[in-house]
């Protein structure tokens, strides 16, 4: 009475493709959302922290120092009570000559091997040198301050306190020390960066697929 023996058959077929084309978006959903929680989380743990790691796995890493500077001599000279700065000179340091270097070998070399760390000032590298490839340890190794020795009970030193602590206070000391070591570039904006499809275009095979198969099933039944 008017049955179309093809007509289950091709509910069959959109049925079967809707629940392909369901499972396609819920992979993509579930793709999407493991990679966002992967971006946003801060997974990166530095394999090197302090001296002592360095030490540690002195056979994968290496350790330079800039030439002609103070902190050759500590790591050079270093006594009974700097057990680890003595060790590290007989078994890292002076293993190799090109451990004592400029501070732009020590960063060019950092760039080419990941397995080499530099000692060198903190605020020199970031105004000449700062790469957003490069990473500053947390560890200070060397603490210094600058003083500029005056006799006591100078007549000047009071003059000289007032001013600095008044400079200090209406924040000018602030002001110029961000302007001579506000150096480098931020790097936080390119950590996160927008993805291409060269990064994301599995997300989309199956749909893809999906959509191939929903086309063909659509020409075939307009043709039978």
């Amino acid at each position: 009475m008017g049955y179309d023996g093809n007509k289950s058959e091709r509910i069959s077929h959109r049925i079967w493709l809707l629940t392909a084309l369901l499972a396609c978006l819920l992979l993509n959903v579930a793709y999407s959302s493991n990679l966002t929680a992967i971006l946003l989380s801060e997974t990166n743990e530095l394999p090197i922290k302090t001296l002592q790691d360095i030490y540690d796995r002195r056979s994968e890493y290496s350790l330079g120092l800039v030439g002609d500077t103070f902190a050759v001599d500590l790591f050079k000279f270093a006594g009974d009570n700097d057990v680890l700065l003595r060790d590290l000179w007989r078994e890292v340091i002076s293993k190799d000559p090109r451990n004592i270097a400029s501070e732009k070998a020590n960063v060019e070399r950092c760039l080419e091997d990941s397995k080499h760390l530099a000692i060198m000032d903190y605020h020199y590298y970031i105004d000449n040198f700062a790469d957003c490839r490069l990473t500053v340890l947390p560890e200070k190794v060397i603490t210094a301050s600058i003083s500029f020795p005056m006799r006591r009970n100078h007549p000047a030193n009071p003059i000289i306190n007032f001013e600095l602590l008044k400079m200090s206070e209406s924040g000018v000391l602030q002001k110029l020390l961000a302007r001579w070591h506000g150096g480098g570039r931020a790097c936080e904006s390119e950590l996160l960066h927008a993805l291409g499809l060269a990064e994301t275009y599995t997300a989309f095979v199956l749909l893809a697929v999906g959509v191939t198969i929903a086309s063909v099933l659509l020409a075939v039944e307009n043709f039978t």
